[in-house]
Parts: structure tokens; sequence; C-alpha cells
């Protein structure tokens, strides 16, 4: 297993795709889903935070995605995690705590180094 950046030219339909199945399985229903501005803030938070945007690929198909960035709480910088998704096929099979772990600790590295 692996991450990769999100890159919005090979992997739109991708982040899209788990995003809006992310609603789903929070809510319900997707029916809040905008495609169009979550892009938008996508494309911008990449931008941002390039690490912080990653897709998980096991046997070179995509089965997880990762969103964090960091964000001002109580006049703080504080690392967020905006997402984190497994597809259903995944969900509950231990191998996602690994990577996650794996993952979380990279970006602490990265994603959050200059947070204070």
């Amino acid at each position: 297993m692996c991450f990769k950046r999100i890159n919005l030219n090979k992997h739109k339909e991708t982040a899209v795709s788990f995003r809006e199945d992310s609603f789903f399985v929070s809510f319900g229903t997707a029916d809040h889903f905008n495609r169009d501005e979550y892009l938008r803030w996508l494309s911008s938070q990449i931008k941002c935070f390039p690490d912080g945007f990653m897709l998980l690929f096991h046997n070179g198909q995509p089965i997880g995605q990762l969103e964090a960035s960091i964000k001002f709480y109580r006049s703080q910088k504080i690392g967020y995690v905006h997402l984190y998704y497994m597809t259903e096929k995944q969900r509950g099979r231990g191998a996602e705590r690994n990577c996650i772990n794996t993952r979380i600790s990279f970006s602490e590295r990265t994603v959050f180094r200059n947070i204070t």
C-alpha cells in the first residue's frame, strides 16, 4: 500500500467519488454534496497543503483518501483531518489502522511541521 498526492488531472473522479460516498456513509444521503464546490475547495487546499491530500493505493487501485491541513482554532494553529476515507470493501480489515498511523506520522513531520 502506498499514498500518492491527489493530482486533480489524474484523480479528480476518484476523489469526488470518495468524498461523495463519505457524505452518504456519514449522513445517509449525499444530497448536500456539491461536486463543483468540493473541487474548488480541494484545488485550493492542495495548493496550500499538497502533502495533506492523498489517495491510498493497493495493487494500483485507489482504496482510500486522506484530507488534512492546518486550521486556526481559538487563535492557534492546529492540524486538522478533514477526511479519512476507506472504500467499503476495505473498511474493518485492519490494514487501514497501520496505514493511517503511518500517514499521520508523516503528516506530522511534513504538513504540520510549521504549526507553531
